[in-house]
């Protein structure tokens, strides 16, 4: 989850918290972590002088990497970018202690293996380029030695033929009917790399959910009440020449973080001034609750507003941004459109004014994954993969576990499957909507606890 920015060269691209869990002795009997949005879109690109997740560049250094088909990370368009740590020289000393740590933690040889073939499987999904044969309206045509494809397949344990297929056609089903659409160069190119971003997603979730199993309190620790401590450590606010969804969801989190930190040590102490007669009229603070109430308020809110735009299918991140200064250049003085056609906006947070770029803003917040694909992997040979494509997605966007029967079967999933079917396609949540739940349940937790607050500034 961690990778290099131009700001670190360990900078946490997600959110977690950790709670260490205590019994009535003091003892320690387990922890548990939350995440929070995985900055997925890494994995398919980043900005001149930033890198692809650490683990890409470890994965080099397996024992088994001539055999998974990676030779230099300068060879794969994902992590094509120069590293400046120089990472290839040290890769094996690099991955043994990766390795070192997923011992220590539990994970089998089995698991660990899967996981380097998954890992593997992104970057050569990178290396399949799409090309039309006349014109930009003619189907796209895989343009990559098909030992790649090959390659991604066996990784995966997926049938090679379904793979290509679903990355090359729009396969569905109405009233009965197979109707098969060969996608154009841009469609096919957006699944590719949603693939991408869903197998290291996926597989981000899994680990976290089975370190989760791994470290929770035996039977007999988690008796009585148990204590905990939760540490939060999540991404500070972030200013970049270009700023994009994730940055505003970032500068989002850190805005309720700041809210609440308001509330504990400004609201509540002038709330004690009070009560014991002391006069606090010169004591000020910023209140950001009316920047909150513009980005998650509903009906008519930043991310409620995205959400809908997400249910046109004709809608463009431009339409977007012009429903954004329809709604808020009159009445949000935090909100400042841009005199421009470029789909841009500036939002004046506690820390600054800063200006969003709704690029692919539709996209990424439906985080769509093809249904075909998903059934393949569903199918695969591999348990992680299989388990990482059974498992729920919970309503704050974690993965919870696959259950399994005595027989190894994913309890309930064919039942789920059918019924699902049944019913017709389920409205899909989507980014925004994951984010918004889990940063409530956040604050749920916080202020649940007797909070302390550590400011890290980078000088």
């Amino acid at each position: 989850g961690n990778a290099q920015t131009l700001m670190n060269n360990n900078s946490s691209r997600f959110g977690k918290y950790t709670e260490l869990k205590f019994n009535s002795r003091g003892a320690i009997v387990g922890a548990e972590i939350s995440e929070y949005l995985l900055e997925k879109s890494r994995v398919v690109g980043q900005i001149k002088g930033e890198c692809n997740f650490h683990i890409f560049y470890y994965v080099f250094g397996s024992p088994d990497a001539a055999a998974m088909g990676l030779s230099r990370h300068q060879d794969f368009p994902y992590t094509a970018n120069e590293d400046p740590q120089k990472r290839q020289g040290r890769a094996q000393a690099l991955y043994r202690e990766l390795v070192t740590a997923l011992n220590d933690v539990g994970f089998s040889g089995d698991e660990q293996r899967s996981m380097g073939a998954i890992l593997a499987a992104v970057l050569h999904l990178g290396v399949i380029g799409y090309d039309a044969v006349y014109s930009d309206n003619d189907p796209a045509q895989m343009s990559c030695p098909p030992t790649v494809p090959a390659k991604i397949a066996a990784l995966l344990k997926v049938d090679a033929a379904k793979l290509k297929e679903a990355l090359t056609v729009n396969i569905t089903t109405t009233r009965g009917e197979v109707i098969r659409r060969p996608y154009l160069v841009h469609q096919a190119l957006e699944v590719r790399d949603a693939f991408a971003k869903a197998l290291y997603g996926r597989l981000f979730g899994w680990i976290v959910a089975q370190i989760n199993k791994l470290l929770s309190p035996s039977t007999d620790n988690s008796r009585g009440a148990l204590q905990s401590i939760g540490i939060l450590d999540i991404f500070g606010f972030e200013h970049f020449q270009k700023n994009g969804f994730e940055q505003m969801c970032i500068n989002v989190a850190n805005e309720q973080l700041q809210n609440f930190f308001n509330q504990h040590i400004f609201k509540s102490e002038l709330e004690e001034y009070t009560r014991e007669g002391i006069d606090a009229t010169k004591i000020s603070f910023t209140d950001n609750q009316a920047l909150l109430d513009l980005f998650l308020g509903k009906p008519i809110g930043i991310f409620a507003l995205l959400d809908e735009e997400c249910h046109f299918p004709k809608a463009t991140d431009t339409s977007l941004v012009a429903k954004y200064k329809k709604e808020f250049s009159a009445r949000a003085p935090l909100f400042t459109p841009q005199r421009t056609d470029d789909p841009v906006f500036t939002i004046t947070h506690y820390a600054g004014a800063v200006t969003y770029t709704a690029h692919s803003y539709l996209e990424k917040n439906r985080d769509t994954l093809a249904a075909d694909l998903v059934s393949l992997c569903e199918t695969s040979g591999d348990a992680v993969v299989c388990d990482i494509f059974l498992s729920q997605i919970t309503a704050t966007g974690s993965m919870a576990q696959v259950k399994r029967d005595a027989r190894g079967q994913v309890e309930g999933s064919p039942v789920r499957r059918e019924s699902s079917a049944a019913a017709g396609p389920a409205k899909k949540a989507t980014v925004s909507s994951h984010f918004t739940l889990s940063l409530r349940v956040l604050v749920d937790k916080m202020i649940k606890c007797s909070a302390h607050f550590i400011r890290c500034i980078k000088p």
